[in-house]
């Protein structure tokens, strides 16, 4: 596994960096917020085909993403995403399979990476989160580090076919949040209770800095 990752993994990482920056200018901020070890759950908003590749650009820990079916379908991502070891999830209905995978990692101290919205934003704007990642983090006693992606949707809409050779992308990570001790016994009321609570919190840091996002990129001028 090292040996692959040494051969094929790094000098495609460090091409995909020079490639988001050359067009992109990419940024990313908070990376060292990252827990060194132990099991992480990071969440992240879904923008545009690009998100599970900008994610992993300069995590120096293996990252294991689960992402919907279709977009093995679009290649060279396909290639990508499989060398990095991806998790195919099934957009329909709970996936049993993708779940017990994601849980595994999590149990050997891996990062997961998972877009709790379910499906990139028709608009750029926030869609409802769905509560099973915390529900994963619940079971795992992983850290969730929450991760916000700007600008991806203007690089490659939900309506385009190809990206754009030319914008502005940015990553944040935040800090991570910490789960209360012993969530792994409560009942299914206190729960389901702890996820709503847990989604809440990482709504108001996506909406928060997608407000500023939209702020930045269309500024009010005085009259």
């Amino acid at each position: 596994m090292k040996l692959i990752r040494l051969i094929y993994q790094e000098p495609i990482r460090l091409i995909l960096l020079l490639f988001f920056k050359l067009f992109y200018g990419i940024k990313i901020k908070g990376v060292n917020l990252i827990p060194r070890k132990a099991p992480v759950l990071i969440v992240s908003n879904h923008q545009s085909y690009y998100d599970p590749v900008i994610l992993g650009m300069q995590v120096r820990r293996p990252l294991r993403f689960a992402a919907m079916v279709p977009l093995f379908k679009v290649k060279p991502l396909a290639f990508i995403m499989r060398l990095f070891h991806t998790i195919p999830l099934e957009r329909e209905g709970p996936d049993k399979s993708a779940y017990k995978e994601i849980l595994e990692c999590l149990k050997r101290n891996e990062i997961a990476v998972l877009f709790p919205e379910g499906s990139r934003t028709p608009d750029g704007n926030l869609q409802p989160l769905k509560t099973g990642f915390a529900r994963i983090a619940i079971r795992s006693n992983a850290k969730i580090v929450p991760a916000v992606i700007v600008g991806a949707h203007e690089v490659w809409q939900r309506q385009r076919t190809l990206p754009r050779l030319r914008g502005k992308i940015i990553v944040k990570f935040y800090p991570p949040i910490f789960l209360p001790p012993n969530c792994q016994n409560l009942d299914l009321k206190q729960v389901r209770a702890l996820e709503q609570r847990i989604c809440a919190r990482i709504t108001k840091i996506f909406t928060t800095r997608l407000s500023a996002w939209q702020r930045f990129k269309n500024p009010k001028h005085p009259h």
